[in-house]
C-alpha cells in the first residue's frame, strides 16, 4: 500500500494519517453547506465544493471549515486539520483516521441537496419559486403567474 494512492472520488487522496480532501470554500454563503464536486483546472482536477456563512478575515474561515468538515464527518475537531491553502479558496484539510470509512462518509456527503425549488419542481406546483426584480419593485413568482407586491 503506498502512501499516495488515489481514492474515488477524486478530490481524496490517502495519506499516511488518514486522507486528505481538496476543498474549494465559498465564505460569506447564505448558508453552510456542502455542494458537491467541482470541477479544477489540472493539477488539482477536482475538489469538494464547501460553502460557509463565516468570513474569511482573521481566518474564521478556516476555523469555521474544520469545525464543519468535524461535525458532517462525526470526528473530533482535533482529527481535522488545514494542511495547506489558508488564505486560498482552494485548501487541503487533512482528515485523520481510517481511509475508507471517511471516503465512504465523504462520499456520501459530497451529494448536493436539492435547493427548495428544485424539490418542489421547475414548475413551482403552486409554490414560492422566487423573486424578480429589486428593491420594492420585486415580484414573487407563484403558481406561473406574477403578483406585484404591495409597496410601503
Amino acid at each position: 500500500m503506498t502512501a499516495e494512492a488515489p481514492l474515488d472520488p477524486p478530490f481524496l487522496r490517502r495519506t499516511a494519517e488518514g486522507v486528505a480532501v481538496r476543498v474549494r470554500l465559498t465564505p460569506k454563503a447564505a448558508r453552510d453547506g456542502v455542494d458537491g464536486a467541482v470541477a479544477l483546472a489540472p493539477p488539482e482536477a477536482a475538489a469538494l465544493a464547501v460553502r460557509l456563512r463565516a468570513r474569511p478575515v482573521e481566518g474564521q474561515a478556516n476555523a469555521a471549515l474544520v469545525a464543519f468538515l468535524a461535525e458532517i464527518l462525526g470526528l473530533p475537531r482535533s482529527a481535522v486539520s488545514l494542511q495547506k491553502g489558508a488564505a486560498s479558496r482552494i485548501k487541503t484539510v487533512l482528515l485523520r483516521g481510517d481511509p475508507e470509512a471517511l471516503a465512504r462518509a465523504l462520499a456520501k456527503s459530497a451529494v448536493p441537496r436539492p435547493r427548495h425549488d428544485e424539490a418542489a419542481g421547475a414548475s413551482g406546483a403552486g409554490g414560492f419559486v422566487g423573486f424578480k426584480g429589486l428593491g420594492s419593485s420585486a415580484r414573487a413568482v407563484t403558481a406561473g403567474r406574477d403578483r406585484p407586491q404591495p409597496r410601503p
